[in-house]
């Protein structure tokens, strides 16, 4: 394949979202053009796209083992007793505060 060739793959892999396919072409195409300023830009372009793309896929990751983690706590439990019952222990508490006093 010859170096314009490369280039035009690359060029038809990063509109198809095929970043490391592209980025392969551009390398192949700089391989055999070393000094052709548009393979060199585009080709600077999609690795600075797929470091951006790792840096959010680890944020991406910290902010699920964030949300993982905090599903993972224990929730406080909810009273299981009736109206009825906490009155019960309230007065019974109250009367003992009373005998203790006096």
């Amino acid at each position: 394949m010859q170096q314009k060739e490369l280039y035009n793959k690359g060029v038809a892999l990063i509109k198809q979202q095929k970043l490391d396919e592209s980025i392969d072409a551009w390398k192949n195409s700089l391989k055999l053009n070393p000094d052709d300023i548009d393979t060199r830009e585009n080709l600077q372009k999609a690795l600075l796209e797929k470091k951006n793309q790792a840096k959010q896929k680890q944020k991406d990751e910290k902010k699920d083992q964030k949300k993982q983690d905090q599903k993972e706590q224990p929730k406080p439990q909810q009273s299981r007793l009736n109206k009825q019952q906490v009155e019960q222990l309230l007065k019974a508490l109250t009367q003992k505060e009373k005998e203790v006093q006096g």
